[in-house]
C-alpha cells in the first residue's frame, strides 16, 4: 500500500470571548500559523497526537470542501469540525499565491492608509498605522506590500480605481509584484526582554542572525515559518517607515519587562536541497558554500510563483499530483527543462499514462518535485537510471485535464477550429463537438481548452494531421477555467470576451464558481435520460432529482455504495465502501450508510478505500437512505417551536422553501441562532429524521414542533448584524439582508427598520 497523508478530525467550539489561534490560506487552504493562544493551541495541548501544525492542510470544515466555503465556515461558525491531513517535508515548497484579496473599512472622515499609482494602480505606500497597516497586522500571509497591484475593487475592474476614494468599505483583488513575489507572513514575539537575534541591511532585509535572540526561539518553534537571511521586513507594530519600524525593534527591547512585537515578512525565495533535506534562501545559500553557491543553488528544488490569470480571475492553488511510469530502457517519454516537463514523446510512456489516465495526465510546464522520493540534481540522477518511476509534479496554473472520445463517421465534422497552440478557438453549430456539448452539460468542450494529446501523440504536427483523418479520436484535453454567469451560463474567459467585449473583465469578475462536475464517461455515449444521473431511487418521484443542473449548485450528489449499519449501542466499522465515482486519490468522503468518513487511494491503478478510525461525518444521515446530499453551500440543522400552520411554506415537489411569515418560528429561530438561519430558497432534506418527500404531511400536522434539515445549494453563511455592536461581523458589498428583527418581508424589513431603534440584522454572505 502507497503511503498516505494522515487525515485528523479536530472538533473546535468558539465563544465571543475566544478566537481560533490559525492562520489558513484562502486557496491552498494550508496552515500557515499557529498561534501561542486560542482554541487550536488548545486543541494541541489537549490531544498532541491529533496536533494541527504549519503546512498541514484543511480538507473540510463542517462537511464544506470549496475554498471559499472552508473560509466562511471558520469565520462564522461557532461550532467547527476540520478535517484536516497532515503534510510531509514538502508543505513549505507550495507555490506562494500570486493573487489574494484584502477587505478594508473605513470612516467618512478617514482613509484606507494606502497610497495607489492612479494609472498603474500599484501601491506605492502602505501608511503608518493606517486601515492597510491594520490589515497587514491581522493578515501577515495576506499582506499589501509596496509593489503590488491591485486588478479589482468591490467585483470592478481596476479602471474604476477611484473607489477607494468614495467607499467606505473595499473587497480588493490584488496582484503580487517584486517587492514580495514569494509572499508574505507574520513573525510574532510575545515579549523582547534582551535581543532581537537577528540584523537588518538599509533595504531591512535581514543580513545575519545571532545566537541567544527570540528570533532562534521563533524559528524553532516554527519551521514553516522561519525568519530566514534575506527575508525583508515590510512592517512592525503597524508601522512601515524604516524609521518608525527600527524604533519599534528598539523600544520592544527597551522597555522594562520587554514588550510584544509583531512583524510582517516578505518572505525571500526558499530552494530545497535534497542532499542536507533542508530549505535554503539564496543568502543561507551564499554563507554556507560560498565558493560554490550559485552551482548549489541552481541544483536545488524550485517552487515559483503561481501564474495569475485574466485580471480579475481567481488565482488557482497550485496542486501537486503522482504518476507511477514504468519502462524498459527507453526513457520515460519526456524532455525536461530547469526540471519543468518542455516535451511529451509521441508514443512514449508519459503520453501512455495520459492516455489511459486523462484525469491524471501531466503536461508541459509540470515542475518535477520529487522522483523516487529524491528532490533536486538526484531526482534528475533517479529519472535517468530508474526503469520505475514515482513522480511527484506540481502544477501552478488553474487548469485541469480530462479525456473525451469521438467515433467519427465518414466526412462527418469535428464542429471546432483551434489555434496554433490547440487552443479552441470556435465551436460550430454542428459536428462532433457541439453535440457532445448539447448532451453532456456537465462536462462540455469550451472556448480556451487545450488539446493535449490524440491517443499517444503529443506534436503539434502529428495532432492536427490526426484531427483531419482519425475515424476515432481520444482526445486528452487542459480544462480552461470556467465561471458562472448570473444567468446560469458556464463560461471560460474567453468566451466571456466574446459575450461582453470591453466589459468582459469586470463581466468576469462578478462571476461565481463552478461547482466540480463528476469524472466525464470515457467515451461518448448518446445523450443519458435524467434520470440515469442517480441511481438507487426506486420510485422517488421528485423531479428536482432528475434535473442536471440541480447539480451545478451542489458539490457532489453521491449515490450510495452499498453496505449497511449494524444495529445496537456500538455499531461496527463496515468494510470499506467503494469511493463515488467522482472521488479523487488523496481525498476524503463520507459513506452515507455509516457516516464514517473513509480515505481514497491508489494501488496498482485501482481505487480503494481506508477508514479515516473512529471520524463521524459532519452531518449524521439515515442508514436506510438511498443517497446522500453533500450541498455545495451548507448543510444545517433547525429547531422550529411554537410553529404556526403558515409560518413556512415548502414546494412539494421541489422540496425548496418557497415563502416564510414575519415574527413566525423561523424568524424566531433565525434571530437566536443567526449563523443557523433559514432563508428563502434553502432546500430541505429532512423532517424529524425522515427523508422531506415522505414527511410533507408532518409540515401540516397538529404537532407544532420541527426538526428541520436542509441544504443551501445557493448563496453562503448567514451572520447577524447590530449597528450598536460594531465587534460583531460587518457586511461587505454584495451580502444580501434577508431578517431584520423578526421582519422577513421586504417592506416589512424596510418599515422596521424606519421604526425601531434597536436592530438585529440578519445578513447572508455572498459567495
Amino acid at each position: 500500500m502507497p503511503n498516505m497523508e494522515k487525515t485528523i478530525v479536530v472538533r473546535l467550539e468558539k465563544t465571543h470571548k475566544t478566537n481560533l489561534g490559525m492562520h489558513v490560506d484562502g486557496l491552498s487552504l494550508a496552515v500557515c500559523l499557529v498561534e501561542g493562544r486560542g482554541l487550536v493551541a488548545e486543541w494541541n495541548a489537549a490531544f498532541p497526537s491529533c496536533a494541527v501544525e504549519p503546512g498541514d492542510r484543511v480538507v473540510s470544515v463542517n462537511g464544506a470542501q470549496h475554498p471559499e466555503l472552508v473560509m466562511e465556515q471558520l469565520a462564522a461558525e461557532s461550532v467547527l469540525q476540520l478535517v484536516v491531513a497532515k503534510q510531509g517535508a514538502l508543505a513549505a515548497a507550495l507555490a506562494p499565491q500570486a493573487q489574494y484579496s484584502v477587505q478594508l473599512r473605513r470612516e467618512e472622515s478617514d482613509t484606507f492608509g494606502l497610497e495607489v499609482n492612479p494609472d498603474t494602480a500599484e501601491v506605492v505606500q502602505v501608511l503608518d498605522d493606517g486601515r492597510a497597516a491594520v490589515w497587514n497586522a491581522w493578515h501577515p500571509f495576506r499582506a499589501l506590500a509596496v509593489g503590488d497591484r491591485i486588478v479589482e475593487i468591490n467585483g470592478v475592474h481596476v479602471g474604476r480605481h477611484r473607489l477607494l476614494e468614495t467607499e467606505l468599505d473595499v473587497d480588493l483583488v490584488v496582484l503580487r509584484g517584486s517587492g514580495a513575489a514569494f509572499g508574505t507572513f507574520g513573525v510574532s514575539f510575545a515579549r523582547v526582554d534582551e535581543k532581537l537575534g537577528f540584523g537588518l541591511n538599509k533595504a531591512m532585509e535581514v543580513e545575519r542572525m545571532e545566537g541567544g535572540g527570540v528570533a532562534q526561539l521563533w524559528n524553532a518553534a516554527n519551521p514553516i515559518n522561519k525568519l530566514r537571511l534575506g527575508d525583508r521586513i515590510l512592517q512592525a507594530n503597524r508601522k512601515t517607515g524604516a524609521a518608525a519600524m527600527l524604533g519599534e525593534m528598539k523600544s520592544a527591547g527597551a522597555k522594562a519587562g520587554g514588550a510584544a512585537l509583531g512583524l510582517v515578512v516578505a518572505r525571500a525565495e526558499r530552494r530545497f536541497d535534497a542532499e542536507n533535506q533542508r530549505f535554503f534562501s539564496l543568502k543561507e545559500c551564499q554563507a554556507e558554500w560560498p565558493k560554490d553557491s550559485q552551482k548549489r543553488w541552481g541544483a536545488m528544488s524550485s517552487v515559483q510563483p503561481e501564474a495569475a490569470g485574466p485580471a480579475g480571475a481567481a488565482g488557482a492553488t497550485g496542486s501537486t499530483f503522482i504518476l507511477e511510469l514504468r519502462h524498459e530502457g527507453q526513457g520515460p517519454g519526456f524532455d525536461l527543462d530547469a526540471r519543468k516537463i518542455a516535451k511529451v514523446h509521441d508514443g512514449g510512456v508519459l503520453a501512455a499514462w495520459n492516455r489511459q489516465r486523462p484525469a491524471q495526465a501531466a503536461m508541459v510546464g509540470d515542475q518535477v518535485l520529487e522522483v523516487n522520493g529524491f528532490a533536486g540534481q538526484k531526482a534528475l540522477e533517479e529519472l535517468k537510471k530508474s526503469k520505475t518511476v514515482r513522480l511527484t509534479l506540481l502544477r501552478q496554473n488553474a487548469m485541469s485535464t480530462f479525456g473525451v472520445t469521438f467515433q467519427r463517421q465518414a466526412k462527418e465534422k469535428l464542429g471546432f477550429k483551434t489555434n496554433e497552440q490547440l487552443e479552441l478557438a470556435r465551436v460550430e453549430a454542428e459536428g462532433l463537438v457541439p453535440a457532445w456539448n448539447a448532451g453532456n452539460r456537465l462536462h462540455q468542450l469550451h472556448l480556451g481548452d487545450r488539446i493535449l494529446q490524440v491517443g499517444e501523440v503529443a506534436s503539434a504536427a502529428e495532432i492536427f494531421q490526426r484531427l483531419q483523418k482519425a475515424p476515432e479520436l481520444e482526445l486528452v484535453l487542459a480544462r480552461c477555467p470556467r465561471r458562472l454567469d448570473a444567468s446560469g451560463a458556464v463560461l471560460t474567459f474567453r468566451e466571456c470576451q466574446a459575450a461582453f467585449g470591453a466589459d468582459a473583465a469586470a463581466r468576469w469578475a462578478a462571476m461565481g464558481p463552478v461547482p466540480e462536475a463528476p469524472a466525464p464517461p470515457p467515451k461518448a455515449p448518446a445523450p443519458k435520460e435524467p434520470a440515469q444521473f442517480l441511481r438507487n431511487t426506486g420510485n422517488d418521484d421528485r423531479p428536482m432529482l432528475a434535473n442536471e443542473s440541480f447539480y451545478r449548485s451542489l458539490a457532489d450528489v453521491r449515490p450510495s455504495p452499498g453496505g449497511g449499519l449494524r444495529r445496537g449501542n456500538a455499531p461496527a466499522l463496515p468494510a470499506p465502501p467503494a469511493p463515488p465515482a467522482e472521488a479523487k486519490p488523496r481525498s476524503s468522503f463520507s459513506c452515507p450508510c455509516c457516516n464514517h468518513l473513509f480515505h481514497v487511494f491508489v494501488e496498482d491503478g485501482a481505487y480503494h478505500t481506508q477508514p479515516v478510525s473512529g471520524a463521524l461525518a459532519g452531518v449524521r444521515l439515515q442508514p436506510q437512505r438511498d443517497w446522500v446530499f453533500k450541498a455545495f453551500g451548507r448543510v444545517f440543522g433547525a429547531t422550529l417551536s411554537k410553529r404556526g400552520k403558515e409560518d413556512l411554506v415548502i414546494d412539494p415537489g421541489s422540496l425548496v422553501l418557497q415563502s416564510l411569515k414575519d415574527a413566525g418560528a423561523v424568524a424566531k429561530w433565525n434571530q437566536q441562532q443567526p449563523a443557523a438561519a433559514v432563508v428563502v430558497g434553502d432546500l430541505v432534506l429532512e423532517v424529524n429524521s425522515k427523508p422531506a418527500h415522505q414527511a410533507l404531511q408532518e409540515l401540516q400536522a397538529p404537532e407544532p414542533d420541527l426538526q428541520l434539515l436542509l441544504a443551501r445549494p445557493l448563496g453562503g453563511a448567514t451572520f447577524a448584524v447590530e449597528p450598536q455592536a460594531p465587534e460583531l461581523p460587518w457586511p461587505v458589498q454584495g451580502d444580501k439582508v434577508v431578517q431584520v428583527n423578526q421582519c422577513v418581508g421586504l417592506e416589512s424589513m424596510r418599515k422596521e427598520i424606519e421604526k425601531s431603534k434597536q436592530l438585529t440584522i440578519i445578513v447572508m454572505r455572498r459567495r
